[in-house]
């Protein structure tokens, strides 16, 4: 795995490339022309905005793909166009890897480690990094996989970050995710769930050590999904789903408030449809 290249790059009079997907039925236009303000004010780099359209709601992946293939420089970075960059944050990047020899720079911790990376992004320890992302284009040609619907960009920083190396500056952004945006609407199913891993697998065949972990989440998360629907009986089966990966104090307590949601919930819907008939 890749953790400290040998080598130093020289970023010295680079353009970055911005590539911000849109799409006007899950962001407004107005929160795209301000995540373009903080592009256009960043300190000390040159930065060129590409909007990519998705006027046919084919995805964000389709969009940074599109965006790659477009850009004609070496440096790539990607914003979600509901959020915000802070004004020092591309400077700051550059500076890390340039210091580092990493190919990719991302949000986190200084000393965070390729490895730990990938357990923290399989694990949802860490999650919401798309607007972090910058990435040496002359070194990794990696694309965003348009099959996936659901972390097609976790699958991308995790076979960039394996190939060329990932470094970490912290602060670098302000997220804004619109409450009608899309990652809102694309559901959440075991079949999706196993979709990613396999597709992880295949890039990165050493995640295997990290599968308990990622369904172990995974779960607890779709089960969470099924409580807000009411769906209790179906939330408590992927809770128990997720403890057949092993014990975790976060599915218990989901077992437990569902239960109790459950116990209040199901009386009160048969009391209104007594009194409403």
């Amino acid at each position: 795995m890749a953790n400290e290249p040998e080598y130093t790059p020289d970023f010295e009079g680079e353009t970055v490339t911005v590539i911000i997907p849109f799409s006007e039925e899950f962001t407004p236009r107005s929160m795209l022309e301000a995540a373009i303000d903080t592009v256009e004010n960043q300190e000390a780099v040159d930065v060129e905005p590409l909007v990519i359209e998705d006027e046919h709601q084919r995805g964000p992946a389709w969009a940074r793909n599109v965006g790659l293939k477009r850009a004609d420089t070496r440096l790539v970075a990607f914003l979600d166009g509901d959020d915000l960059w802070k004004q020092d944050k591309l400077k700051r990047q550059l500076d890390r890897m340039a210091e580092t020899g990493a190919g990719m720079c991302v949000e986190g911790p200084p000393g965070l480690s390729t490895e730990r990376f990938v357990r923290d992004l399989l694990t949802s320890e860490m999650y919401g990094l798309t607007s972090a992302i910058v990435v040496d284009t002359d070194r990794v040609d990696v694309r965003f996989d348009e099959d996936l619907t659901r972390r097609e960009d976790h699958l991308y920083m995790i076979e960039v970050a394996t190939e060329v190396g990932v470094c970490f500056v912290e602060d670098l952004f302000e997220a804004g995710k619109y409450e009608e945006g899309m990652s809102k609407r694309v559901e959440k199913s075991p079949g999706q769930a196993a979709d990613f891993f396999d597709r992880v697998l295949d890039v990165y065949p050493a995640a295997q050590r990290y599968e308990d972990g990622y369904y172990r989440d995974v779960y607890i998360d779709i089960g969470r999904k099924r409580h807000e629907s009411g769906e209790y009986l179906r939330a408590l089966r992927h809770y128990r789903r997720s403890l057949g990966h092993g014990p975790s104090i976060k599915a218990v307590g989901a077992i437990v408030l569902t239960l109790l949601a459950s116990l209040y919930d199901i009386p009160y819907r048969t009391g209104r449809r007594l009194v409403t008939r």
